[in-house]
């Protein structure tokens, strides 16, 4: 995930989002897929670990 939009002349990586502060939780996201990547991506809700584990629980079936 990227906060660059597609068009940019940088790399993805140069606006790499930071996930770090939502390990463990489920989050939201809101961006445009290509090349592997979601660009002018923003997360845009999260939920807590209870959740979390609901969701993977789910996903994983």
């Amino acid at each position: 995930m990227t906060r660059i939009q597609m068009q940019e002349a940088q790399t993805p990586e140069s606006a790499e989002l930071d996930l770090t502060e939502y390990k463990g939780k489920a989050i939201m996201v809101r961006g445009h897929g290509g090349s592997g990547w979601i660009y002018s991506s923003e997360v845009i809700d999260q939920v807590g670990p209870i959740l979390s584990a609901v969701v993977q629980k789910l996903l994983s079936k």
